[in-house]
């Protein structure tokens, strides 16, 4: 079933819990989190940078076929 060439999807992280001295400390836990989310901007910009890649290894693997 499975072809050689056949993409697999890559893991993706959780949103890691902040380290106890920012969930200590409301404010800074409010300036490391995006909006009124439980996202924060580390793990975005992360997420972000990583689809990046792999969009850009994608493109450079059809490219060469």
């Amino acid at each position: 079933m499975d072809s050689p060439d056949r993409h697999e999807s890559p893991r993706w992280d959780r949103n890691p819990s902040p380290p106890p001295e920012i969930a200590e400390n409301e404010e800074l836990l409010k300036a490391e989190s995006i909006g009124n989310t439980a996202f924060s901007k580390h793990w975005l910009f992360t997420t972000l940078i990583k689809l990046i890649e792999v969009s850009v290894t994608w493109k450079c693997n059809c490219h060469s076929s």
